[in-house]
């Protein structure tokens, strides 16, 4: 073997892993930031559990919990049961339509403390009116635009995320959560609701 020759095969055989190196760091503080929100990441045989999510809005959940616990209506029951039951066929199924009752709860808070914004809002606009209006506090407000940017997650990028049926049931019951928490709002006199154009 001449030198040109064991030259040739020393560069051919670092070729490959030098540029897998290259990528990995031209890539790496994009995937760090997105890897933490993903509650599964699965790529062929690899597969990543994350739900430190879940657990955040969990967190933010207990600190916006009222001190003294409403009971738990029979509408958000069935929810619970109804979602429960479509995350045990359909994981990912079970995120929207949990999602769409906390919507459907934000709309009617806003309805019920007059907070008016003079144009139509994103359900996380909503939420920010809410915080603002002083009809919520910031951790419910947190917990909530969490639930929502898990639900856009699961809904615009589902060939990235293969979520368990436990991560789905926890979705549900943290969706009930806020639920409770949005009913919860009283009204508020118009005085107190005016916000802006």
């Amino acid at each position: 073997m001449s030198a040109l020759q064991f030259v040739a095969a020393v560069i051919s055989s670092l070729a490959w892993p030098m540029a897998v190196c290259v990528i990995a760091l031209v890539v790496r503080r994009p995937l760090l930031r997105l890897l933490p929100r993903l509650s599964n990441l699965k790529y062929k045989d690899l597969e990543l559990a994350f739900r430190q999510e879940l657990s955040e809005i969990d967190e933010q959940a207990q600190a916006a919990r009222p001190d003294t616990s409403p009971e738990v209506g029979d509408e958000i029951s069935d929810l619970v049961t109804e979602v429960n039951a479509v995350a045990a066929v359909s994981p990912a199924a079970a995120i929207p339509l949990a999602w769409t009752a906390v919507e459907r709860e934000i709309v009617a808070a806003l309805e019920r403390t007059n907070v008016q914004s003079g144009r139509r809002r994103s359900p996380l606009g909503s939420v920010q009116l809410l915080q603002e209006a002083g009809a919520i506090n910031r951790e419910a407000a947190d917990a909530i635009k969490g639930l929502g940017r898990l639900r856009n997650e699961i809904v615009h990028a589902p060939q990235l995320v293969q979520l368990t049926t436990a991560s789905a049931q926890e979705y549900a019951r943290l969706a009930a959560e806020m639920i409770g928490v949005l009913q919860q709002i009283p009204p508020l006199p118009r005085s107190e609701t005016s916000a802006g154009p």
